[in-house]
This record gives structure tokens, C-alpha cells and sequence, in this order.
């Protein structure tokens, strides 16, 4: 065997899993003592309270006001708006979604560190490309957030139309 295939063999002894298992309890640790603290901070009691994980609740929330404000504006139309071809004709829907990604390095890295499997899901759903931490990982996000809005916004465009029309 070569000098280099000698180095990489090593044994992971009750010594290295000791060692392993501090690091995940400190890392614990550490998590639930910023969580407490962020919970603190803004008031709330759940994580998506907090900015970093709040990003898909804003554009929920705003995609509803846009609804709500183009059935206002539209009296006379008989079924649904078509989110793409209606709300987003002018491309408010897209500035709506590109203004919950986040710009802060730290909370970009939260929200990779929280949701990093979906991020990459949404990165690869789109077929935009190979790489999710592209651009830093705002091109990822950014998917993400408007897939969770259009998934919203489908689930709830024909309750909140009738709402709106049977009032």
C-alpha cells in the first residue's frame, strides 16, 4: 500500500465518537440558545417568526394583497385570475417574490442552514441550472420562495375570489 492510502486508513475509536458526540450536543446547544434569543428579539414565539425563516409568510402575505387588490380593480371578471398571464401581466408577482429574498449574508446562510435540502429541491424544480448556492444561494431562495407562494396561491386563489365576490 502507497504512503498516501496508509495516512487515510484510520480507526474511528470510542474516543473520536466521544469527541463527535460533544459536538453535536454543543452545536445543540448553541442552536436553541440563538433560537431563545431570537424569539426574544422579535417577540415570537415560533421560528418562522423570526426574519430568516419568515421570507415565504411575507410573499404569502403580499401575493394576497396583490390578489385582493386586482379583484378590487377588476369587478367584472367571472372566474379566477390566472396568477402568471393576470397578476404577474406586469411582473408585480416576480417583484413581490425578489423582494423577500434576503441580501444579508447571515441571513441567507440561516436560511440555507434551515432549509437547505428544499432550497436545492426548488433550485433543481426550476431547471435553471447546476449549481443552488449560485449567486450565493439567493437564486435558490428566491425559487423557493416563489414556488411556496404559486402552491399558495392555487390552494387558495378560488376561496379568497368567492370571498371577495359574495361580499
Amino acid at each position: 500500500m502507497g504512503e498516501k492510502a496508509k495516512q487515510l486508513e484510520f480507526e474511528f475509536t470510542e474516543a473520536h465518537r466521544y469527541h463527535l458526540e460533544q459536538i453535536k450536543l454543543a452545536t445543540c446547544d448553541l442552536l436553541d440558545r440563538k433560537y431563545k434569543a431570537g424569539v426574544q428579539a422579535y417577540k415570537g414565539t415560533k421560528l418562522w417568526t423570526m426574519p430568516a425563516a419568515r421570507m415565504v409568510e411575507n410573499a404569502i402575505e403580499e401575493t394576497e394583497r396583490l390578489l385582493r387588490g386586482y379583484l378590487a380593480d377588476n369587478p367584472d371578471i367571472d372566474e379566477p385570475p390566472c396568477l402568471s398571464n393576470d397578476l404577474d401581466y406586469d411582473g408585480r408577482f416576480h417583484e413581490i417574490i425578489d423582494g423577500c429574498v434576503p441580501i444579508w449574508t447571515s441571513q441567507i446562510e440561516a436560511a440555507w442552514f434551515l432549509h437547505g435540502r428544499a432550497l436545492e429541491m426548488a433550485y433543481e424544480n426550476a431547471g435553471v441550472g447546476d449549481n443552488p448556492r449560485e449567486n450565493g444561494g439567493m437564486a435558490a431562495i428566491y425559487y423557493y420562495i416563489y414556488e411556496k407562494a404559486a402552491e399558495w396561491y392555487q390552494r387558495n386563489v378560488d376561496r379568497i375570489f368567492d370571498q371577495v365576490r359574495n361580499s
